[in-house]
């Protein structure tokens, strides 16, 4: 316990020099009426101007519908209920493969996006069809609908194992995301799925020379408000001696032409960072925010900014302190809070190990909230990934390992840097609640949280989950 893990074969197809996947930070969202949210979404919608003249990237925008993922720079939603003397009860709300041959999907590794009407929907890594993964819709009642299922030629056209990031909508309600492999050039997709499951190919990765148009995404997507995407790539890029290079950053335009914003390691030892594993957050003035995987000075990960006019700057490299104690290897992304403060998670790192839970102000001070492997066993977690934010400053969010039972743990940080477990999967005989979990949270109005986890359940092939917080 306490250092680098070793993920599960189903999440470890890919590495490059050393990185591990990942994936992306996300933001409380509001279940607000007649909007939908992603995961990634702080509470609210945002009214900016767009500023879409002049090539610079709009800002974002509130909808009718849904905000885009990771698009949101501030937490409106009320604090989240305090737990001291409050019980926590997980309720399973969906067990998957529960149908002949996974048909309904097995494996999630990516956090919900939530309706108006409490419809959750969110991807599994695995299971369909042809065993390539699904896009799913869980009703309220617990009804489960599989809209797509990859991999629906023989070529695989459309993509194939949607792995850590979570699902965005527009206005229409129709589905955006990634898919991490397969595709017309065999290097991952982007993908549009309408409510009633027609899927649309916008863009197969490595359509380029040396895939210097991105190769192998693995986190969600922004989208502004002309209906551009943006993301990132881990691998391919225009900065490597040789083919694949370590990621990109990339903008789909609504007619479906792909650009390259930035390309990582395009300084010596990849100062500027490699390796993307999370998607990007943007600001109302377009700036994104993000990670990357490995790389910076300490050659563990960065936190950057890209501004619309393609300035980049590295915000905070990791493993800059003596035993890496600031933290390492961000698989996650980043959430910000009102006054311009982001927050995030390394898988590593911290004085025990086990990574940390860090904010870093607009001038670029970075604090650990929580260094996790901090007591026994790693009771307090271990390896978090991705964290949401309340507006009290309450910072929640899953661990992969550590916990009572060694299989995860949801956790809460009080702006002070007090932890506590809120819950340890794998409490129940044969992990039935659940294990692993590699999407982070939601929660809504009255503060549930809401979730996946890869392993455990009654099928041991991932679960939909409910934490209560009963006053």
């Amino acid at each position: 316990m306490g250092g680098h893990i070793d993920l599960p074969p189903f999440f470890d197809k890919v590495g490059t020099g050393g990185a591990r996947d990942g994936q992306s930070a996300t933001t409380i969202p509001s279940w607000k009426k007649g909007s939908v949210y992603t995961s990634s979404q702080l509470c609210g919608e945002i009214s900016a101007s767009s500023r879409d003249a002049g090539g610079q990237m709009p800002d974002i925008v509130s909808r009718t519908f849904v905000v885009a993922i990771a698009a949101s720079i501030a937490s409106w939603l009320a604090p989240v209920p305090a737990t001291g003397g409050a019980s926590v009860h997980e309720k399973v709300l969906y067990n998957f493969c529960s149908q002949q041959n996974c048909t309904d999907g097995s494996q999630p590794g990516s956090a919900l996006l939530a309706d108006g009407s409490g419809n959750l929907y969110g991807t599994t890594y695995s299971g369909g069809n042809r065993n390539f993964g699904t896009v799913f819709k869980l009703a309220p009642d617990g009804t489960e609908q599989v809209l797509h299922s990859f991999c629906a030629d023989d070529q695989c056209a459309d993509g194939a194992y949607p792995r850590y990031g979570a699902l965005i909508a527009d206005g229409a309600g129709n589905l955006y995301g990634m898919a991490n492999e397969d595709g017309a050039h065999d290097n991952g997709t982007v993908f549009r799925v309408s409510s009633s499951g027609a899927e649309t190919t916008l863009y197969t990765f490595c359509a380029k020379t040396n895939c210097w148009d991105g190769a192998l995404p693995f986190a969600g997507l922004a989208m502004d408000s002309s209906g551009n995407l943006y993301g990132t790539t881990s691998r391919g890029g225009g900065h490597a001696e040789f083919p694949p290079a370590d990621g990109v950053i990339f903008r789909i335009s609504s007619r479906g032409k792909e650009s390259v914003l930035r390309s990582f390691c395009s300084k010596r030892d990849c100062l500027d960072g490699g390796g993307p594993n999370a998607g990007p957050i943007m600001d109302n003035l377009g700036n994104l925010y993000g990670t990357a995987l490995y790389g910076g000075k300490g050659q563990h990960g960065v936190v950057f900014k890209l501004s619309p006019d393609g300035a980049y700057t590295v915000l905070h490299a990791f493993c800059t302190k003596p035993n890496c104690t600031d933290g390492a290897d961000p698989f996650a992304g980043v959430v910000m809070d009102n006054a311009g403060n982001l927050y995030g998670a390394t898988n590593s790192g911290g004085k025990g190990g086990g990574g940390v839970v860090f904010k870093l102000t607009p001038s670029g001070i970075e604090t650990q909230l929580h260094a996790f492997c901090s007591n026994a066993m790693c009771k307090d977690g271990h390896a978090p990934i991705g964290v949401i934010v309340d507006g009290a400053g309450n910072v929640y969010g899953t661990t992969i390992e550590g916990g009572k039972h060694d299989a995860g743990a949801i956790f809460k940080i009080t702006p002070d840097g007090t932890e506590t477990v809120l819950y340890s999967f794998c409490s129940r005989a044969a992990c039935a609640d659940g294990e692993t979990p590699f999407g982070a949270l939601i929660a809504d109005d009255t503060g549930n949280l809401y979730g996946t986890t890869a392993g455990g359940g009654s099928n041991n092939a991932g679960v939909v989950f409910k934490i209560s917080l009963a006053q």
